[in-house]
């Protein structure tokens, strides 16, 4: 027989080395599984491990979620995404979306109908987005699909449709 508390579970991750030092308890952290793709479920962590597994270069995490409705449930695997950072007021665009050339980021905007290019300095990275700190502003119509075949100053079409 197996007695359980369902009104909290939580969930074990391992942290790798390089971004363990990011890791502090109460950080927020956001959960997804399988069974529910299109939410998101809030916890904290709860537990952060002394050690560092030498074999792995990770350390575990614990991560305590409410579930009062007891909607999760032991053994489900987890996504989760530990809230390291929280900048209100952060530019992002898609990673995709940034051209390196010579070891300066640039971005193309729309201007009056024509591409213009733009030098940017990149902040935090997200994976699938990226901050831009400076050389976009709130507003500017990113070019996002042709933008490695246009120059500055060429005339650029919007197309609105599946992506814009």
């Amino acid at each position: 027989m197996r007695i359980v508390n369902m009104d909290q579970v939580k969930v074990v991750v391992n942290v790798i080395e390089r971004d363990f030092s990011k890791i502090k308890l109460n950080q927020k952290a956001l959960v997804s599984v399988g069974a529910y793709p299109d939410e998101t479920f809030a916890g904290k962590t709860s537990l952060i491990s002394p050690t560092i597994n030498p074999m792995t270069r990770t350390a575990s995490v614990e991560i305590t979620i409410p579930n009062r409705n007891h909607r999760l449930k032991p053994g489900m695997f987890a996504k989760v995404d530990i809230i390291v950072r929280e900048k209100a007021d952060a530019i992002l665009i898609p990673t995709y979306a940034v051209l390196e050339q010579s070891d300066v980021n640039r971005v193309f905007i729309l201007a009056n109908g024509k591409a213009a290019s733009r030098e940017i300095q990149l902040g935090a990275d997200q994976g699938e987005s990226v901050e831009v700190l400076s050389g976009v502003d709130i507003g500017d119509s990113l070019v996002v699909a042709g933008h490695h075949r246009i120059s500055s100053g060429e005339k650029v079409r919007v197309i609105q449709g599946g992506g814009e």
